[in-house]
């Protein structure tokens, strides 16, 4: 649906969200993400959706890199009437860590990341399971790599909202360079094993 449904997150000088025919995964169109040349500076999505748990749930999306990202994150996030939520999934680009925010609002690492030399236009695919019934991340995949969260609890905390769910994906910069990356595929997958 193009950026229609999405709530653009910007911050920073130079900071952008736009849909573009530069690089794109499958079909014509990407989402181009421009950071701001300040360090700590952001850019990313969020789209909220309807509140339906019928087991373990997915969010998939293919990106391109950049050697400037402080971090790239994916929330997913769950509000049931009480409590909100929050799983949350992060590559660190200063150590190449992959990191989960756990139980108690902390990112802890769980793997190493690759160190490619990123190859513009060249996709890579992320993919984040979670089970919100029994509180629990279930896995992380990029491109051919499967790591196991089974063992991490997502961060819960009071909250009293109208059920719903958020999907929001932000990029940072670690440099006072303006961090240029593409996303395309972003898929909500259902009943995941």
């Amino acid at each position: 649906d193009g950026l229609k449904k999405w709530v653009i997150l910007t911050n920073g000088v130079g900071a952008s969200v736009k849909e573009t025919g530069a690089y794109a995964k499958s079909g014509g169109f990407s989402v181009e993400l421009n950071t701001g040349t300040d360090a700590g500076n952001y850019a990313g999505l969020e789209k909220a959706l309807a509140f339906r748990i019928l087991g373990r749930l997915g969010y998939q999306i293919s990106y391109t890199s950049s050697a400037n990202i402080l971090y790239n994150v994916i929330y997913i996030i769950f509000f049931d009437g009480t409590y909100r939520i929050t799983f949350g999934l992060r590559f660190e680009g200063l150590t190449y860590k992959l990191q989960y925010l756990n139980e108690y609002g902390q990112w802890v690492n769980f793997a190493d990341a690759r160190s490619e030399t990123p190859v513009p236009g060249l996709f890579c695919t992320a993919k984040g399971v979670v089970d919100p019934i029994k509180l629990r991340y279930v896995r992380f995949l990029v491109d051919t790599e499967t790591y196991n969260l089974s063992f991490a609890s997502p961060l819960v905390e009071l909250v009293s909202a109208i059920p719903h769910m958020l999907i929001r994906g932000l990029v940072y910069n670690k440099t006072d360079v303006n961090v240029q990356l593409w996303l395309d595929d972003g898929v909500v997958t259902q009943n995941e094993p």
